[in-house]
């Protein structure tokens, strides 16, 4: 009889999930990734099939960590094993060991070889909503926009303020018209980029797009619809200005 302790499982035998917060565009060869939470991207070129099927698609996925397959940040020059890949994207919570799901979740981000894009520029916080803004969204979570949303066109700029609290605009970018049109019912996050991302032709256009999205959400445009609602639909008027000092034309959606 053996008195040997037992062995650890192979790697070959870990299950591996997408982080939940974790949006993903593909442009070309390259994989472009968001984390909602963490508001970092990431440029992630030539990724192993599986890795990249674990981050594009989520859900849970076995893979084989025992044999080199990524090549390494360009200043090093050299193949990085499968394992270690995982490791530096489960540091960036991008992804995580399904048998350590909380533990994962849980983990601070350390700076890791991946290829990232940058930090995203963090929209305004409203009082007392604090670092639960966009630290609490998932690629799940379902939004719609405020009942009542001012918006002002000047000087190319799209500015936006909640008709409640006129003084305090936000800079909305490019694609808030049309979050706004989309959020107006109830949607996921994950459904509205990826209806969005098809008028996208670069990584940086669709960084700009999550952006976008975030900024609405921090500055309370967009608002959580409470689980149990997301088929009820209200009235969600949007005030719409052409200049500064132009009429105002209320428009229901």
């Amino acid at each position: 009889m053996s008195t040997d302790p037992p062995s650890r499982p192979s790697a070959a035998a870990d299950t591996w999930r997408a982080d939940p917060s974790v949006l993903s565009c593909r442009f070309g060869y390259e994989l472009i990734a968001y984390h909602l939470r963490t508001k970092r991207s990431y440029r992630l070129p030539s990724l192993p099939a599986r890795v990249q099927e674990l981050i594009e698609r989520g859900g849970a996925i076995d893979i084989d960590a025992s044999r080199p397959a990524w090549p390494g940040p360009a200043d090093e020059g050299r193949q990085v094993g499968l394992d270690e890949l995982l490791a530096m994207l489960e540091r960036e919570q991008l992804v995580f060991r399904a048998e350590g799901e909380n533990e994962g979740r849980a983990r601070r981000s350390e700076p890791a070889a991946v290829a990232q894009v940058g930090h995203s520029v963090e929209g305004p916080t409203l009082p007392g909503r604090g670092d639960v803004l966009s630290a609490s969204l998932y690629v799940n979570t379902v939004l719609q926009r405020a009942k009542k949303v001012d918006v002002t066109i000047q000087g190319g700029q799209i500015r936006l303020a909640l008709a409640s609290n006129p003084d305090r605009m936000i800079n909305g970018g490019t694609h808030a018209l049309r979050l706004l049109d989309v959020f107006a019912r109830p949607r996921t996050i994950q459904e509205v980029v990826r209806v969005v991302q098809r008028r996208v032709q670069e990584a940086h256009g669709w960084i700009e797009l999550i952006e976008s999205l975030l900024r609405l959400y921090d500055g309370g445009i967009l608002e959580v619809v409470p689980q149990g609602l997301n088929g009820r639909v209200e009235e969600r008027v949007v005030t719409r200005t052409l200049a500064s000092s132009g009429p105002r034309e209320p428009s229901q959606a």
